[in-house]
């Protein structure tokens, strides 16, 4: 300013200030005793600058820093949690936290607002209570406001008013107000567990500018966010960016807005490239912290079923037009159009001129699997879209535009994209490709109208002339909104197998999500990665390739033996006019290789990393004069590709040991150590120890020498087949049972491509040397057994139901085996047999239980099942029949001979083995069964796997009806059958029921939510129910026959909603508590002088009489009985119709004159089912048709050129089926 002007200036700081919220309702969760108020929350201002000045010119400027502002929980019983919600985040330079400027002179305001450095926790439940306490706060002040005084009218005057406005608007219109608003990368964060730092937590980033400029001819508003990020991650900072998992990518957003006194308004949002990842960690992540969110600082309540109580259910009730729409004809015509939407003065000020532009330059969504640290893509979305919108601020708006999409799916064996949905071939270039693209347009009407019938005059209808061909159709009002889809380009879709391998992985993953656990990166975050197992040194020549390592610039990379380095491709930016078609040019493969050089063999390689396969390289050794082979083997990993440099020979332990494997030297008489391998572990040899002169391999196990017999690995192309067995000699010969150990060797031989092109040689194979134990014994009882191991000197061991117990030292022909059962009914049982030679491939291992405690049959026949494969003998013991009781009565159960019955108890939950002798163990066969002290059943086939049926033993009381069921097992050999009550009772009412037979007189009680066995003891078939703890029974019903209805109750419960199911395997009764809807009519009387009759047909004693204008509930009085409704008018016109009640149907009555009496409908009114009479025509068509009369909300019409599908076996290369429709 100049020195003229004169100057009040202001300068003042403020250190700190703080405000303590104080209230009453943490106390019921604290220590202290109750009504002792407890501080929650403490806001604190630190350093607050404010400086101003007004000067002589009419300026006026002021500024206020605030240097940190907190907002901390200090709720007792916190301590320790994060506690901290809003605050300055450390590094945030010197700036202050918040920044804000005003200046005004005459003409102008300006206002600047700078935010930086902030950090925001979102914890709704505790913001919620903040917010909470201010509110309860302003509402007590409110309440002790004095009430406002009477108003005095004052007389206007117009004339005088107008040249006030017009000086006011002269005045105003150098009046301009600048807004600028500026927000720095916030941290806004929201934790899953505010207990502890380390938990999960996602956080925001962005950056806000925003300009806005208003005045009275003219309004523009500006508004950008740049660096839009979202992550989620470890929320303890010194974790956080090991944990670090994208979601969001930075992308960019914009915003305009103008309008002014001679132009409409008009507006235009552009969205960047958005790329989206969505894995099955962030949606665990998402939903449990949408469960925090959710929860609120009070306890919560088990949520359990409420009782619904009807105490005046079946009582008839007065009919008001209120109650049904379409009784209300004439009214709901003339209801006017009310605005819902926009405001009605909005709609008036606006003649549709409006316009807007939205641009989405792509968005990019990838469904990935693994963890949130290590992700795997596998399918990807990308969408890019222009969009027109017109009159938003008028009664119609309509959008019109063009969106282009592109879908492709991973393929992990070759590690390429490939079309979901196929793109589609530019006119001009057939060669490149342009998404496919489809035209939209959308119509939403702004303002809606109330429900509307149809009106009297509409007498042409098949209610009023149920006869009637022909009639009006009833007019419809325009939908609300109308959608119309257009593409002109066909709809390709390609399914291949490795993309329904792909859904399967990811249904597998989402539906685990719950169980991931934010984790500290492990796999790989680099795109490739150069292992080196080789046995030597490599070098990795990165001056001749388009990688490099991450930010620094190295013409090669020196690996030593199994060690890696990560990679990263050096390639250029997809410039933004190409974005939308970045993804289709992903699915075409591009040559990528890597050069390797083995500096000890002087020999190179150039490996192409493009498809995810196995390459051999021939590398000559000079010194030797032979050629090497090198394998690089490429796979995936968390998106990572590895490329793994070996030799062409690998080996995999199958054994429960750990192997030593040895090679043979260049000179013939000693071997040397090469690798260690763990149970189920697989490795490659080094290098120099496949090319040896023998090409010879030995093992060792501990406690053992090397195997005597060598292995020879080039052998395996002429013996793949072949199994070879090793023998690995004690060390300590002189010890008692000092047998080899015996390993069962075999090789596989792979094809593999040679060297850069895509043949398969006969020089390009990887050899697989497969370790298998030489006895296998499987237990496929349900008890468990114990053995001695051949050939050791070992304690028994115990073989648990479902696993297996390794005989490394078995020798066949040389071997008994003995096997002992476990606690089986009391006893144990034993049986001893050599292993023969050639074993039988069936065979019957009879047990005899010890003499005491006898107490049935000391022989049980069981059997064992030998496979063998790749030199293992697999020897699984196995019992042809489980029996398992589900009855909660004792069984019995007996087979061909009367010598062959087995009790089962009714309080064992275990399965009770039952066999055949040897004899009958592999024939055709048959059982019989009986409950507690009844007869014997027929005989029943145990052969039909998947079979149920029904079995009757006949008692001297009643008749034992079981259900049973044959089911067979995973291992194929035990048929599990299975015995329940044929008849079961289900309570899924919230309340306890008791349920008796018709013609008896005691109660069984079922319990809420509770299914028991019902165990009949007449043939009556009728089944009464009532409610515990009442008096009133519902009427008797057929428990043999399916049925669904409502059985009256006449209290305050109104009945009980039955089910019966019947199937092959039983009988399944399911009692409800009475719902809305569950009843199984309602009957309206809309008569304004006749009375009905109503009853169920042969039913004549329980005759229902409805009054005029009045409503009745009705449900079948006999349910077991023809279930037709009848009625009839007054008892002067007799007239009696019937009407099944299951569909929509209409009808007329007649007097003896012929005259029409009044129309009936029965129709479906929500979950109702309805039956009215009226003399209303018109009522009836409402009635009728109430659904249709309801004003359509959405209109949709697709126009699709045409849609393929491509069903394709991409492992086999063929197609299998190709379906189009036009």
């Amino acid at each position: 300013l100049s020195p003229e002007h004169s100057a009040s200036k202001l300068t003042s700081s403020v250190s700190q200030s703080s405000l303590a919220s104080i209230g009453s309702q943490w106390s019921q969760n604290s220590i202290s005793s109750p009504g002792k108020k407890k501080t929650f929350a403490k806001f604190s201002l630190h350093r607050i600058d404010l400086k101003g000045g007004m000067y002589s010119n009419t300026i006026f400027t002021a500024n206020m820093v605030l240097n940190n502002c907190i907002l901390q929980d200090t709720r007792p019983g916190h301590e320790g949690f994060i506690t901290k919600m809003f605050e300055r985040r450390d590094a945030s330079g010197d700036k202050g936290m918040i920044d804000i400027t005003f200046e005004m002179d005459q003409d102008t305001k300006f206002v600047q607002v700078n935010i930086s450095g902030i950090k925001l926790i979102l914890h709704l439940p505790y913001l919620l209570s903040i917010q909470k306490f201010f509110m309860d706060s302003i509402s007590v002040k409110k309440q002790t406001d004095p009430p406002p005084q009477p108003k005095t009218e004052v007389k206007k005057d117009f004339k005088r008013l107008k040249s006030v406005v017009e000086e006011n608007r002269v005045a105003q219109q150098g009046n301009v107000l600048t807004i600028r608003v500026k927000i720095d990368s916030p941290d806004i964060a929201v934790v899953e567990d505010r207990t502890s730092i380390d938990t999960s937590a996602i956080i925001l980033h962005t950056e806000f500018n925003a300009d806005i400029k208003l005045s009275p001819e003219q309004q523009n508003i500006g508004a950008a966010m740049t660096r839009l990020e979202m992550y989620s991650c470890c929320y303890n900072p010194e974790k956080r960016h090991k944990t670090m998992s994208q979601i969001l990518s930075p992308c960019e957003v914009s915003f305009y807005t103008a309008k002014n006194s001679s132009h409409p308004q008009i507006f235009s949002l552009k969205i960047g490239h958005i790329d989206l990842r969505v894995s099955p960690a962030t949606i665990a992540l998402l939903s449990s912290i949408s469960m925090v969110l959710s929860k609120t600082d009070e306890i919560q309540v088990e949520e359990t079923e409420d009782v619904c109580e009807w105490p005046e259910l079946w009582k008839p009730k007065p009919l008001k037009p209120t109650m049904f729409p379409f009784l209300d004809v004439e009214e709901a015509m003339e209801a006017e159009a009310a605005p819902v939407i926009v405001d009605s003065d909005s709609l008036n000020s606006s003649n549709g001129n409006e316009t807007g532009e939205v641009q989405i330059e792509t968005i990019l969504m990838t469904l990935e699997t693994g963890s949130g640290i290590s992700p795997m893509p596998l399918i990807k979305l990308q969408v890019n879209a222009i969009i027109t919108v017109t009159g938003y601020l008028s009664k119609m708006l309509k959008a019109n535009g063009q969106m282009g999409i592109v879908a492709v799916y991973y393929n992990g064996r070759l590690a390429v994209w490939e079309p979901l949905l196929e793109p589609v071939n530019q006119q001009r270039i057939r060669t490149e490709h342009e998404p496919w693209k489809l035209d939209f347009e959308v119509e939403q009407m702004l303002v809606s109208t109330p429900y509307s019938s149809p009106s009297r005059s509409l007498m042409g209808s098949p209610a009023a002339s149920p006869d009637m061909e022909e009639y009006e159709i009833m007019p419809y009002e325009k939908p609300l909104c109308t959608i119309n889809i257009d593409a002109k380009d066909p709809l390709e879709l390609n399914i291949t197998k490795t993309f329904m391998e792909v859904q399967t992985v990811l249904s597998n993953a989402f539906a685990d999500a719950y169980k991931q656990k934010m984790e500290a990166r492990k796999g790989p975050s680099a795109p490739f990665r150069v292992v080196n197992n080789t046995g030597m040194k490599i070098n990795v020549l990165l001056h001749e390739s388009t990688f490099q390592i991450r930010e620094q610039n190295f013409e090669n990379v020196t690996l030593e033996n199994l060690t890696y380095v990560d990679l990263f491709e050096t390639k250029p930016a997809t410039p933004k006019h190409k974005r939308a078609f970045s993804l289709i040019s992903e699915t075409g493969l591009k040559d990528r290789s890597i050069k390797i050089q083995v500096p000890s063999l002087n020999g190179e390689c150039n490996i192409p990393v493009t498809r995810a396969d196995k390459r051999y390289f021939v590398i000559d050794n000079k010194e030797r004069g032979e050629a090497w082979g090198l394998v690089a083997t490429i796979s995936v990993d968390g998106g990572c590709k590895i490329i793994t440099l070996s030799s062409s020979v690998q080996v995999k332990n199958y054994l429960d040991v750990d192997v030593e494997v040895y090679y043979m030297m260049e000179h013939g008489n000693e071997v040397d150590f090469a690798l260690k391998l763990s149970p189920g572990e697989e490795q490659r040899l080094p290098l120099h120890a496949v090319h040896t002169p023998s090409g010879e391999i030995f093992f060792a196990v501990n406690g053992h020498s090397v195997s005597i017999v060598p292995f020879v690995w080039r052998g395996l192309q002429n013996r793949i087949c072949e199994v070879q067995e090793l023998r690995c000699n004690p060390r300590n010969m002189q010890e008692v049972h000092a047998t080899p150990f015996i390993i069962s060797a075999s090789g596989t031989v792979e094809q593999i491509l040679y060297e850069d092109t895509s043949r398969r040689t006969l020089k390009s194979v990887l050899y697989c040397i497969e370790l298998h134990p030489a006895m296998v014994l499987y237990n496929l009882l349900p008890v468990s057994l114990s053995l001695d191991s051949p050939g050791t000197t070992d304690t028994k061991s115990w073989v648990m139901p479902g696993n297996s117990k390794y005989l490394n030292k078995a020798v066949r022909g040389a071997c008994y085996l003995e096997i002992q059962i476990n606690d089986y009914q009391g006893r144990d049982w034993v049986c001893g047999k050599s292993i023969e030679l050639e074993p039988l491939h069936a065979s019957v291992w009879t047990f005899t239980s010890h003499p005491s405690g006898f107490n049935g049959s000391d022989t049980i026949d069981l059997g064992m099942h030998v496979v063998e494969e790749k030199g293992t003998l697999s020897l699984s013991l196995y019992c042809p029949f489980w029996m398992i009781n589900k009855t909660g009565h004792m069984l019995t159960y007996k087979g061909e001979t009367s010598s062959n019955v087995v009790v089962h108890e009714k309080n064992s939950n275990e399965a009770v083995l039952f066999s055949f002798k040897s004899k009958a163990f592999f024939g055709k066969k048959k059982a019989a069964v009986k409950v507690e002290n009844s007869q014997w059943s027929e005989k029943f086939s145990l052969d039909v796997v998947g079979s149920s049926g029904l079995l009757t033993c006949k008692a001297q009381d009643r008749i034992y009806q079981i259900g049973i069921d044959i089911q067979l097992s995973s291992s194929g050999l035990t048929k599990m059958v299975v015995f329940v009550p044929y008849f079961k009772i289900c309570n899924k009412a919230p309340y306890d029921v008791e349920v008796k037979e018709e013609q008896t007189s005691e109660w069984f009680t079922v319990l809420s939510n509770e299914c028991i066995g019902w165990w009949p003891k007449v043939n009556s078939e009728q089944l009464v129910v009532r409610i515990q703890d009442t008096q009133e029974c519902t009427c008797p019903f057929s428990y043999e026959n399916p049925l669904s209805t409502l059985l009256r109750l006449d209290n305050n419960y109104g009945g009980i909603y039955t089910e019966v199911n019947v199937n092959e395997g039983g009988v399944l009764v399911q009692l409800r508590q009475c719902e809305d809807g569950a009843a199984t009519a309602l009957i309206i009387n809309h008569l304004s002088s006749n009375f009905l009759t109503i009853w169920q047909e042969g039913q004549d004693n329980n005759k229902i009489v409805v009054h005029s204008n009045s409503i009745q509930y009705f449900t079948w009085s006999n349910p077991t009985s023809v279930r037709m409704l009848t009625w009839a008018i007054d008892d002067e016109n007799p007239t009696e119709r019937g009407n099944m009640l299951d569909r929509d149907d209409k009808g007329m009555v007649e007097d003896k004159d012929g005259k029409v009496c009044c129309y009936w409908v029965g129709f479906m009114f929500g979950a109702q089912r309805c039956l009215l009479f009226t003399k209303d025509a018109s009522v009836a068509d409402s009635a009728l048709y109430t659904l249709e009369n309801d004003r359509i909300m959405q209109d949709w019409t697709v126009d699709l050129h045409s849609i393929g599908l491509s069903l394709v076996n991409d492992v086999r290369q063929k197609e299998v089926a190709y379906l189009c429709m036009k």
